[in-house]
């Protein structure tokens, strides 16, 4: 949509490499994620319902994750923080609404990190250079 467009326009504009960006969007789907993103999925489908579950679907979503990701740490204890977090809410006995919330949010960084390393093989791929170097 326009909006996540403008969302992400945003959160490149004071970077120098927008593959610095990228490269920090993707910790959100790094280690442990991949496992823990489709147990996180049957969670909030089990426990919030179909819903809450369509609702990552929303530009709210995309565009909170984002707005999340631009304040990230990256790196390794970007991905660490993110799969404790994942631990976290996937070894509650209930969530409250506010867990709800934390799991949507979680998903939806994981799928923006998921799309980064799909955009960082695009990058790669029309421009050589930048995927052999790993500079922006």
């Amino acid at each position: 949509s326009e909006q996540l467009a403008a969302a992400a326009a945003a959160a490149l504009a004071p970077r120098r490499s927008s593959l610095e960006w990228v490269r920090r969007v993707q910790t959100f789907a790094a280690g442990e994620s991949e496992k823990l993103a489709e147990r996180m999925l049957q969670e909030l489908q089990a426990r919030a319902g179909s819903d809450a579950v369509a609702a990552l679907q929303s530009c709210e979503f995309a565009e909170r994750a984002v707005a999340d990701a631009c304040r990230s740490r990256g790196g390794d204890s970007g991905v660490a923080a993110h799969v404790r977090e994942g631990r976290r809410l996937l070894a509650a006995a209930r969530w409250e609404p506010h867990d709800v919330k934390a799991a949507q949010r979680w998903l939806a960084l994981f799928l923006l990190g998921r799309a980064a390393f799909g955009a960082r093989a695009l990058v790669a791929f029309v421009r050589p250079e930048l995927g052999a170097s790993g500079s922006g």
